[in-house]
């Protein structure tokens, strides 16, 4: 499967949406387009992070990527702070592999899935954010 439109045109044109292609602005963007979709976008990435590269402390998707990206490295954003091109290169497509995995297994269990598909209404009252979990 390829990725919702969104995500695969950040992929393919980090510019036209970020003022600097680097992890975080990318990781950025695409939980800002999650919480934008009341946590539609990313629902069930970080449990399908936790089956498929178990990492042994609790942290948010965005850093659990970092050390899928380094693993060994127990502090993978030291290297992107020193700003290593290369290591922030490889956090950038290893998240977006990441990504499209995700999506393709969502595919598989339930149809299709694209950014146009997921549904964008607020929260009913007293309903949780999914992202928020």
């Amino acid at each position: 499967m390829t990725l919702p439109r969104l995500i695969a045109d950040l992929r393919k044109r980090p510019l036209m949406f970020l003022r600097k292609n680097d992890y975080s602005s990318n990781a950025m963007f695409i939980l800002g387009a999650d919480v934008a979709l009341n946590g539609r976008l990313l629902n069930g990435f970080r449990a399908w992070l936790d089956e498929t590269h178990p990492v042994a402390t609790n942290m948010a998707w965005f850093n659990r990527v970092l050390y899928v990206a380094f693993p060994g490295i127990s502090t993978p954003w030291d290297l992107l702070d020193q700003g290593d091109f290369d290591a922030n290169h490889k956090a950038i497509e290893t998240l977006f592999s990441c990504l499209e995995t995700f999506f393709t297994v969502q595919q598989q269990k339930s149809g299709t899935m694209d950014c146009t598909e997921v549904d964008d209404r607020p929260p009913a009252d007293g309903e949780s954010n999914p992202s928020a979990r």
